[in-house]
């Protein structure tokens, strides 16, 4: 009978944005799943003081993840998908320097993965950017949004695997977003990743 290989990993996976919550806390920037509290596809919602949002907390990750990580080692796992919320890294996404809050943050995550044998499997990005990015530059319809996105992935490029979870949906809800905002006529999605995805698609990324 077959088996898996001896180096097989097993895992699960999580995203910043749906389990982080600290949606303000360290530094932390707006991102655009922080003002479209029905999902990528729901209405744009702009934050007010006071307000509160199902993801503002989430399961608490940021402050819980010994815990959390702990647990997965329980059920055996050897190997966690988990990304890096860019706002927490550049809050604006055009910031001069990165958030060493941030930095900081997923340096003790990932130690405490090692500490239980857990495999990183890092997403750079995964169905977010900064707010601000959208408003100023209009994201991924941009070419300096292009360039920030760089930046930023070259600050946390020492990282042993880095991914982009599904980017054409990300960067056609991103790119959805501004237009509605702004009230202008999209272009069509075949013409905007023609020209926007090899641009994105460089260097040790790669693509799920």
């Amino acid at each position: 009978m077959k088996t898996f290989p001896a180096d097989f990993l097993w895992g699960g996976a999580t995203a910043a944005n749906q389990v982080e919550g600290a949606y303000l806390e360290d530094g932390k920037g707006l991102s655009t799943s922080d003002v479209q509290p029905h999902g990528v596809f729901g209405e744009v919602v702009e934050r007010v003081p006071g307000d509160n949002g199902i993801k503002d907390v989430a399961i608490d990750f940021y402050h819980r993840y010994p815990e959390d990580i702990a647990l997965f080692a329980e059920m055996g796992f050897n190997c966690l998908r988990v990304s890096i919320a860019w706002t927490r890294i550049y809050p604006n996404g055009d910031d001069a320097e990165p958030n060493e809050a941030g930095l900081a943050f997923y340096d003790k995550l990932f130690d405490e993965m090692a500490k239980h044998n857990i495999t990183p499997l890092v997403t750079l990005s995964h169905y977010e950017m900064p707010w601000a990015l959208v408003k100023n530059y209009g994201g991924w319809g941009s070419r300096e949004g292009i360039g920030f996105f760089e930046r930023y992935a070259r600050t946390v490029f020492s990282l042993s695997l880095i991914h982009i979870s599904e980017p054409t949906r990300l960067g056609m809800i991103s790119y959805a977003v501004f237009c509605l905002k702004k009230k202008k006529t999209c272009v069509t999605t075949s013409s905007f990743w023609r020209e926007s995805l090899p641009r994105l698609h460089s260097g040790r990324s790669y693509f799920s």
